[in-house]
């Protein structure tokens, strides 16, 4: 889950696929996890879908250092 200016996090946190995505603000995060809450099985459903497709983002230390090596060779 992630607020609407997370940055980075956003890339693998869709809303409504991969994870539950709300303003920076109070009372919208008190929604969002009122909601993941009341949906209980939606959140689960979504958690299963970000697990696949966080892997196919190759974000592993491994991917990082080799980007950095190309950048430094």
């Amino acid at each position: 889950d992630a607020v609407d200016d997370s940055g980075g996090p956003l890339a693998f946190v869709a809303p409504g696929e991969t994870g539950w995505v709300a303003e920076p603000e109070p009372q919208a995060l008190a929604a969002a996890m009122d909601d993941a809450w009341r949906y209980r099985s939606r959140s689960v459903e979504m958690g299963s879908v970000a697990r696949a497709h966080y892997p196919r983002l190759n974000i592993s230390w491994e991917s990082v250092i080799a980007s950095l090596m190309k950048i430094a060779s």
